[in-house]
């Protein structure tokens, strides 16, 4: 068995299929899903069980628990929950809570959430509102802003791009892909000639660049109709996510993030060029596997790291290089 952090449209089927098997998929989909923090349950690659979650001036509420039919009554939904109390008492949460069907009590109860006087009746069903108090706040304001914010940037680990991991068939994820570039940072930022970077600075604006697409999710590059919105989409993001710290920490991870969206400072614009290179470096090195899947040329790729050459040589030649050779192995159409 494995719990993992999931997207919310992985919990769809299942919640809809177990909790109101009488209703459209749209039913159980809820407004804040994508604010939400959800889990799944599998054995292999099967689904067994999910649960979503949503913090609240403080507490954490959690919503949509559903465990398969077959698998009911064998302890899979309590591992699972039990996962998520201790996620929240880890994340400074002084509550959590349900809104518990009426004939589900017992079992919540084994949990220490005992009932409330708040009930309520949805659909026929009826419905009390089930708590747990957890230790005491015991950390302060900025701390429990900061875990707040560390926990939310672990869903980049769920967030998928186009291209593939060398040597698997699987996708890279944002977070995969902001530490490869943190790393090409410290290496190759000694190929800029013309001008003193800040390689600490061009470091952390890379880890930092792509978190927005938690909320965002992920624009691929040569789509030029998925990129209409795209502006529009990140700047909300941006402040919900950057605005879960300290507002000095606040401030700065947003003017770190819009330096390098506006791609103008020497840092942001070997930034951009790392973020260019490395989706480069995976496509060859995967055998074009990505670029063929979506009828990607050597005119687009050569468009896409045209500015490279301007922060430095070196690299722009690297990418020339990789692009001719991508062309003669059959990777890239020409």
């Amino acid at each position: 068995m494995e719990i993992k952090m999931i997207n919310a449209a992985d919990t769809w089927e299942l919640r809809q299929k177990i909790l109101r098997p009488d209703k459209p998929l749209q039913y159980i989909q809820l407004p804040d899903d994508a604010a939400g923090t959800h889990y799944g349950l599998y054995e292999g690659d099967r689904l067994l069980a999910v649960i979503s979650t949503f913090m609240d001036r403080g507490e954490i509420q959690f919503r949509k628990f559903a465990t398969v039919q077959d698998k009911q009554g064998q302890g899979y939904g309590t591992k699972l929950l039990r996962h998520v109390m201790a996620a929240a008492q880890m994340s400074g949460a002084t509550a959590i809570w349900c809104n518990a069907r009426k004939d589900k009590v017992s079992f919540y109860e084994k949990f220490g959430l005992e009932t409330t006087p708040v009930e309520n009746e949805r659909d026929g069903i009826k419905y009390i509102i089930m708590r747990k108090q957890l230790v005491g706040k015991t950390i302060n304001n900025r701390l429990e802003q900061q875990i707040c914010f560390l926990v939310e940037v672990d869903k980049l680990k769920t967030i998928y791009r186009k291209n593939y991991v060398i040597g698997t068939d699987r996708r890279e994820t944002d977070a995969e892909h902001s530490w490869h570039l943190a790393v090409m940072a410290m290496l190759l930022a000694e190929y800029v000639d013309d001008y003193p970077i800040d390689v600490f600075k061009v470091v952390k604006m890379l880890l930092i660049h792509d978190i927005v697409e938690i909320d965002a999710g992920d624009t691929y590059c040569f789509d030029q109709q998925a990129g209409v919105d795209k502006d529009v989409r990140e700047q909300a993001a941006a402040g919900r996510l950057f605005g879960l710290l300290p507002a000095d920490q606040s401030q700065e991870l947003r003017d770190l993030w819009e330096e390098f969206e506006q791609k103008q400072s020497p840092e942001a614009r070997l930034a951009d060029a790392l973020d260019r290179l490395q989706p480069l470096l995976l496509h060859y090195h995967t055998g074009g596997k990505s670029w063929q899947e979506n009828g990607i040329t050597s005119d687009k790729v050569r468009e896409r790291n045209k500015r490279t050459k301007d922060i430095a040589i070196e690299l722009g030649q690297l990418v020339e290089q990789v692009i001719q050779d991508s062309i003669a192995r059959g990777y890239l159409r020409k």
